[in-house]
């Protein structure tokens, strides 16, 4: 920086070289010091190839007083400083060139887009299981959305943890017992996340979680990885691996104060990828809303197609202590029931909703549920007896009339009420996506399941079927919909005070 470098303001500092690979190195160190910077490209006087980097420097970078003087540092940037800094750098034995960060941190989590799953992504939780395993009384939980991919990536693939270690050095994966063995003698120990409950049991001081976003349930399976994570020890640790979604659970990781998230976009992987899938991948979803996601590892709230957002929902938000129970003219609930009970059956999706006199619905409770046909019948007829409800309604495509039979088991006298599905999701649900759009539905606090289901449920997506979602389609849907004529408006709604 001395020779290179200068200042371009008070608080900002450029490289500039000819030598690519010398420019490349000094944005790479600028970057693991937590410093946020930039590249061009410019043409000298001479004609040869100028590689500028410029960024706002965190620490002093310059030695020579002249330059060391003129630099100041900005509050916002001396804030940076606590948040990411590299204490220390250890070498290790790799079989091959790497680059690899280990952050010393309870939950460390990697936010990074999909192009570095085969070459950062995975092999970061790779390298970092490998240097736990150095202790031979380790116990470390390695766990992927199915079977198949804690074999053939976590453990087997390009980057896995077998290609961490050197031929004759590398560990004994049995796969039929869902164990590795290290050459230290520590154990390893895989689950897939599909059925979350398998995860129980387990007790290790160290886990690595990989893609906890594709992982069908979540938040179920992040629940059971922390009840094993309970072995005494001074160093608890884990490490996830994902490609950012807006799910709950991944926010309140997120927001939890001992955890440090390192962020890792496609671009800064680019000598590990190849040129076509540079060209035919990486580049043509460059600035759109999925390349945000997928390259450039960003957290993105509101997903392009589906009829709710955050905004939407927030902006129509209301307490229960605000609600006048006095000018509640109807309560119901609405069932969407499971065809079967398995663990990897669906949910059964139980929503509560009233009715004011104003004409506006308060969507009030989220009873869903992962139960046998009695169980969620049980749930059902609990909260029509204690609420005093006035009708149940229920899908009955599946389950025709054995539903009215399983409620009328538990409560004979329920008034109960049947509804087909005869036309799709999407058609039953823009009614009511409108209704919300017109200030006319309310949810209370406590529904976040139900509204990550809202917002990220689209009519071309994969995505299990929206249990939640459905029920309070048809909740919306007989306590409004059928009642009167909806006009497909999209509008933000006004303020409005609740049962005037």
């Amino acid at each position: 920086m001395d020779t290179d470098g200068g200042i371009e303001r008070a608080s900002t500092a450029s490289f500039s070289n000819t030598n690519l690979n010398l420019a490349d190195g000094v944005y790479e160190l600028v970057c693991s010091l937590g410093m946020k910077a930039t590249r061009e490209q410019r043409k000298t006087s001479g004609n040869y190839d100028s590689h500028r980097v410029t960024f706002t420097p965190t620490m002093q970078v310059f030695r020579l007083p002249r330059k060391a003087d003129r630099i100041s540092f900005s509050c916002s940037q001396q804030m940076r400083r606590r948040h990411r800094m590299i204490e220390a750098a250890e070498p290790i034995e790799l079989p091959g060139p790497m680059r690899c960060i280990t952050v010393d941190s309870p939950n460390s989590m990697y936010l990074a887009g999909r192009a570095m799953i085969p070459t950062h992504n995975t092999r970061v939780g790779a390298e970092t299981v490998r240097e736990w395993a150095r202790d031979p009384s380790e116990r470390i939980l390695m766990i992927a959305p199915t079977a198949s991919d804690v074999r053939d990536v976590m453990i087997e693939g390009p980057s896995g943890l077998m290609s961490c270690y050197p031929p004759g050095q590398r560990p004994v994966y049995y796969p039929t017992r869902h164990l590795v063995q290290f050459p230290s003698g520590a154990v390893g120990i895989t689950r897939s996340a599909d059925v979350p409950e398998r995860l129980r049991g387990p007790q290790f001081r160290k886990f690595w979680f990989d893609e906890l976003c594709a992982t069908e349930q979540p938040q179920e399976a992040w629940d059971q990885v922390q009840f094993g994570f309970r072995v005494p020890g001074p160093h608890l640790r884990g490490i996830i691996t994902t490609t950012p979604k807006p799910l709950k659970i991944l926010k309140a990781i997120l927001a939890n104060p001992r955890t440090v998230v390192t962020r890792g976009s496609s671009d800064e992987n680019r000598a590990n990828l190849s040129a076509d899938f540079i060209a035919d991948v990486i580049d043509p979803y460059r600035g759109t809303r999925l390349g945000r996601q997928e390259i450039e590892a960003e957290l993105l709230e509101d997903i392009p197609g589906a009829l709710w957002t955050r905004k939407l929902l927030d902006a129509t938000r209301i307490k229960e202590a605000d609600i006048n129970w006095h000018r509640i003219v109807r309560t119901i609930i609405a069932i969407d029931p499971a065809v079967t009970h398995l663990e990897s059956s669906d949910l059964t999706g139980i929503i509560m909703a009233m009715l004011t006199e104003s004409r506006h619905v308060i969507i009030f409770r989220d009873l869903s549920c992962r139960e046998s046909a009695l169980g969620w019948a049980k749930i059902a007829i609990a909260a029509y007896r204690t609420r005093r409800l006035d009708k149940i309604v229920a899908e009955v495509n599946n389950g025709g009339d054995l539903v009215e039979a399983n409620l009328r088991t538990i409560e004979p006298n329920v008034s109960y009420g049947k509804v087909w599905a005869s036309r799709g999701k999407h058609i039953r649900a823009e009614p009511v996506a409108s209704l919300y759009e017109q200030g006319r539905v309310h949810h209370v606090e406590g529904l976040g399941d139900l509204e990550d289901e809202l917002c990220s449920w689209t009519p071309q997506s994969n995505d299990p079927s929206p249990n939640r979602l459905d029920a309070m389609v048809w909740a919306v849907t007989e306590l409004l919909v059928q009642n009167e004529e909806i006009t497909l408006q999209r509008q933000f709604a006004e303020p409005y005070r609740i049962g005037i």
